[in-house]
């Protein structure tokens, strides 16, 4: 990844913490996803081109409406994105944060252990999509 300025990454904070989305699937693989969602298409590109990821045009619900597109990483990208802009959001830094606990319980294809899938139910419960 580039190095990005204090100001880029205040901004791209600022703009996932209005528009973005940091969240875990449920049991049983408990996956970490980051998306956002814009018509401003540049901001999208930029996210893609900075993490990876796939961009996705949304499909225009009625014909007066802007064209809106989707950028989406999972996990270990989003992992990835989480520890970048951390220290920077806001609103959703606690997510974020959770994002990336779900992701340091990794067992690399092992059974995990009671008390890991204990604990990644709780972070899914605390912070899933309502």
């Amino acid at each position: 990844m580039v190095n990005l300025t204090e100001e880029e990454l205040g901004y791209l904070a600022g703009f996932m913490d209005g528009e973005g989305c940091f969240y875990i699937t449920p049991a049983p693989t408990y996956k970490v996803h980051v998306r956002c969602s814009n018509t401003y298409k540049p901001i999208i590109d930029r996210l893609q081109e900075l993490f990876g990821g796939s961009v996705t045009e949304d499909v225009k619900r009625k014909p007066h409406h802007k064209q809106c597109y989707s950028w989406g990483v999972v996990a270990r990208d989003a992992e990835k994105v989480c520890k970048t802009l951390l220290p920077y959001l806001k609103e959703k830094k606690e997510r974020a944060l959770a994002c990336i606990l779900i992701r340091q319980f990794n067992t690399q294809g092992k059974r995990p252990s009671k008390e890991i899938l204990e604990e990644k139910e709780r972070l899914y419960v605390k912070y899933k999509q309502k």
